[in-house]
């Protein structure tokens, strides 16, 4: 299964902490899932002009029809073997006004796969190479 890119969010002249993606193939029969997530409906405070961070919360990928549901709290879900539950915890909010991020750290992030050219541009003002 393809790995879905980091939460955008966080941005600023120092960006907040990255959260991580993890996912989990089901391989029982007749399974369940409980999860519980907090940060998921208010994001990380950002500081003098920063962006805010990302939201934690979970999708659940069925194997029999391919379709995801997303959740911040889930009880007693039912699972089956070959579904995916993917963990995506959320980014920290940021520090300072992102235009004064210097350059070629916005190219890094875009580079190291943290930033997305086309979010480089929004946020940022520049598109970098």
């Amino acid at each position: 299964m393809e790995m879905e890119r980091l939460e955008d969010g966080g941005e600023g002249r120092q960006v907040g902490g990255r959260g991580i993606v993890t996912e989990y193939e089901i391989r029982a029969d007749d399974g369940f899932a409980t999860l519980a997530f907090t940060r998921s409906k208010f994001p990380p405070w950002s500081i003098d002009g920063g962006r805010e961070g990302s939201p934690n919360y979970c999708e659940v990928i069925k194997a029999d029809d391919g379709s995801t549901t997303r959740y911040s709290f889930v009880s007693e879900l039912a699972t089956q073997p070959a579904d995916v539950i993917r963990i995506v915890t959320g980014s920290g909010g940021g520090v300072g006004d992102p235009a004064e991020r210097p350059a070629e750290l916005v190219e890094q992030d875009v580079r190291d796969g943290l930033l997305s050219p086309e979010r480089a541009a929004e946020v940022y003002g520049r598109v970098a190479p």
